[in-house]
């Protein structure tokens, strides 16, 4: 046994965490790679901030792994037990889908030893959403004969197993495929443990390979092992404050005030909370989520005079097990008695 030298990292961030950090995760080695990681006696090392792949420099010198590992893909299975993270995570809703990240095929934009963003944009989103699928399907014929094919992640055509004249037959698929009807355009994701298994998301990471093109984005392009990063973004909502004065004060002017000012919030009506009269306030903008909030918003009423008096100095911040949607637009509220 020798030292270990990395083949590819990947970091996860998220900014609704206060260090960025995701808490909980695991990722594990679908059973192809795990046969390779035992072949090749791989390693793979979760961290506190995502995870990497591992080789036994006492078995192969960074040429020989080169070249024993050029153009193999390596899939690695993430998942997040934690339920509330898709509350605060803002990812379109889907189902029967995984999210997927992988180098195949992606330009190599980022400075050089800075980390290659896996993501179609910005943060993990729609375009990452792919469809799950088992490894073999069947695509009828539709009235209007509409053209079908397959592309693989590297963009190659992927022959049909049969054609007939009752539709055209896809077996043996393994990973990330785009289905092309027509002009409808459809991501697939085709394994029978992933479909089985509903991960959150998957990593398809191909070790570089000079024979096929398109070139893989490998860290920088220097031939380093490849460091990766996936970002999450937390949703938006807009913040509901419900105040019910118990107390004989004359709060007729209320209004609310946040760091700065930058967020407004606007009188939105009297209503009623279990059974409890109440005053109701909503932000003009909607709030990034954060783990733990920063700022001060407090509650101030407006005298006859024209003077201002602070009711309360801090209120308190709207939960995330508040958050609800309505239409396209994401709701938190938090209950206030003065």
């Amino acid at each position: 046994m020798g030292a270990y030298a990395g083949l590819f990292s990947v970091t996860l961030s998220h900014n609704y965490y206060s260090n960025g950090q995701i808490p909980v995760f695991a990722v594990t080695p679908d059973t192809a790679t795990a046969n390779l990681f035992k072949k090749f006696s791989l390693v793979l090392q979760q961290t506190d901030t995502g995870f990497g792949v591992f080789y036994d420099t006492g078995l192969f010198s960074p040429a020989q792994a080169s070249m024993l590992f050029a153009g193999k893909k390596l899939s690695i299975l993430l998942s997040i037990p934690e339920t509330s993270f898709f509350y605060y995570t803002n990812l379109p809703a889907y189902t029967n889908s995984v999210l997927c990240f992988s180098n195949a095929g992606h330009a190599n934009t980022g400075q050089q030893g800075a980390p290659a963003p896996l993501t179609r944009s910005g943060f993990a989103g729609q375009a990452d959403v792919y469809q799950l699928s088992m490894p073999a399907f069947s695509i009828p014929v539709s009235n209007s004969k509409q053209t079908v094919t397959l592309t693989d992640a590297l963009g190659r055509e992927v022959p049909p197993a049969h054609t007939t004249a009752g539709g055209t037959q896809y077996a043996n698929l393994d990973g990330m495929y785009t289905l092309h009807q027509g002009t409808a355009i459809t991501n697939l994701y085709c394994s029978a443990a992933v479909y089985t298994g509903h991960p959150t998301a998957v990593f398809d990471i191909y070790l570089p390979d000079p024979q096929i093109a398109p070139p893989y984005a490998i860290c920088d392009g220097t031939g380093q092992p490849g460091n990766f990063i996936v970002s999450f973004d937390a949703c938006a909502a807009m913040w509901q404050y419900y105040i019910v004065n118990k107390t004989n004060m004359a709060v007729n002017n209320l209004s609310i005030s946040s760091p700065d000012n930058k967020i407004k919030f606007v009188y939105n009506g009297d209503v009623n909370i279990a059974g409890d009269a109440a005053q109701a306030f909503i932000s003009d903008a909607a709030i990034k989520l954060q783990q733990h909030p920063t700022g001060q918003y407090s509650l101030v009423v407006r005298q006859n005079t024209g003077r201002t008096s602070v009711i309360s100095e801090s209120l308190p911040f709207p939960s995330p097990s508040t958050l609800k949607t309505e239409g396209n637009t994401t709701y938190l509220s938090a209950l206030v008695y003065i």
